[in-house]
């Protein structure tokens, strides 16, 4: 059935199964078979061949069929309590559909084999006893008796008193929880830190990877007591599993007992401390997370963070401002903690206008010129080099002096149809 639904196996579509609840209803009907076969076994021992096995049949039927309604009208009410998560959409639904339906479908098999398998097992099984030894499951029975007992008989006989504490006990309850924070998905404690070192969009490699060894080295040096290693993947790995630009990165911060911190007492604290801390590098900002808190927000959401505002546009000076106006407006809301605004400008940029009539006077093709442009500056695969089980790309570009200004643009060659080299500054 989970395959016909398209369920995968995983831990949130299987870890809610309840065998206790599943099995419910079997337990019911073969304790009161059980219960009907001690009653009624003088009645039965006596009878001998088909005529035993016809009574046993028969008892088990009606047992069944009079605990049936009990047993299945209870699964029906368990399973009417999981139908508004069946009606959850975006993240919830994503997250907790699986489970209900899992769920659901696993009860509905339990209630057809309780009106099928279980009564035929019983007959077949369950025979009439007279055995009354005390073995340890009745001895825990009769201790369990001896203190229920009296606590039943004191319930109703002060049925009134209990009846309005029971209230008193509920109007408080409601009045606790409707003062208290609600979340969804409450926030777990993982142990570590992911940092989000946020750099201007087309920063190089090499930048990059000196601010995230600036940053390792202040956490190490600056909270010492409270971290125990730090980890950066910059870009994309291998497995492109979360897509990045070599401008992004995500840094892993393992902590270490919290019985050994001495600057911070919460992770929260902390937190704020290591941001401050990090302040003395320009130009960067930063957003905290934790390592599985990260991924789940990034899979089912498309961001690292528990909320995000996008805005969208052609403009990117534009979408720039109103991110910042966006921060100011929300940096007064209580309980946003690191909030950032995604860099998509700051870098300068060189930008080729083509004169298309020079480029057919001579023959050249937007496509060409776009492919010369990106080799000089951006590179361009020409091959790939093997190092073991390893796999590099060869990639080809100017020097690192010739593709510094919009003069080196103009100072690049192209080949015209005829076979002869023009300057980029001919055809833009």
């Amino acid at each position: 059935m989970m395959n016909l639904f398209e369920i995968n196996a995983n831990l949130m579509s299987m870890g809610a199964l309840d065998f206790g609840i599943i099995v419910d209803g079997a337990v019911i009907i073969v304790e009161f078979v059980v219960y009907q076969l001690l009653i009624k076994h003088q009645s039965i021992q006596h009878l001998t061949g088909m005529d035993r096995k016809n009574a046993i049949d028969q008892l088990t039927i009606d047992s069944t069929s009079r605990m049936m309604r009990t047993a299945f009208f209870g699964q029906v009410i368990i399973l009417i309590v999981f139908l508004p998560i069946l009606t959850l959409t975006g993240v919830e639904g994503k997250m907790f559909r699986p489970m209900a339906l899992t769920f659901g479908l696993a009860l509905i098999g339990a209630m057809i084999l309780c009106l099928t398998y279980v009564p035929m097992m019983s007959a077949l099984l369950i025979k009439p006893s007279t055995n009354k030894s005390n073995n340890i499951s009745d001895k825990i029975m009769n201790g369990v008796y001896k203190i229920y007992k009296p606590v039943i008989h004191f319930g109703l006989k002060y049925r009134y008193g209990v009846l309005g504490l029971a209230i008193a006990l509920l109007i408080i309850a409601l009045i606790v929880f409707s003062r208290m924070g609600a979340v969804f998905m409450p926030q777990l404690d993982e142990g570590s830190i992911v940092v989000h070192p946020i750099l201007q969009p087309g920063t190089s490699l090499k930048q990059t990877t000196k601010t995230v060894t600036q940053v390792e080295n202040i956490l190490l040096d600056k909270f010492p007591n409270e971290v125990d290693e730090v980890a950066t993947r910059i870009g994309t790995g291998e497995v492109p599993a979360d897509p990045m630009s070599i401008s992004m990165s995500d840094m892993f911060v393992t902590l270490k007992p919290k019985d050994q911190w001495k600057s911070a007492n919460t992770k929260n604290e902390l937190i704020e401390k290591m941001q401050h801390e990090m302040q003395v590098i320009p130009g960067v900002n930063y957003s905290f997370s934790q390592p599985i808190e990260m991924l789940l927000s990034q899979f089912l959401t498309g961001v690292k963070s528990d909320i995000a505002v996008k805005i969208f546009g052609d403009d990117l000076q534009l979408l720039q401002e109103k991110g910042d106006r966006a921060r100011e407006l929300l940096s007064n809301v209580e309980g946003i903690q690191s909030m950032s605004v995604e860099k998509v400008t700051g870098l300068p940029q060189m930008v080729v206008d083509y004169n298309r009539k020079k480029m057919a006077e001579y023959g050249i093709d937007i496509e060409d010129a776009n492919k010369v442009l990106s080799m000089g500056f951006s590179g361009e695969k020409t091959g790939t080099v093997y190092e073991g089980q390893r796999r590099f790309d060869m990639v080809v570009r100017l020097q690192k002096d010739s593709r510094k200004d919009l003069q080196d643009i103009r100072n690049l060659y192209l080949e015209t149809s005829k076979g002869k080299q023009v300057p980029f500054s001919s055809i833009a």
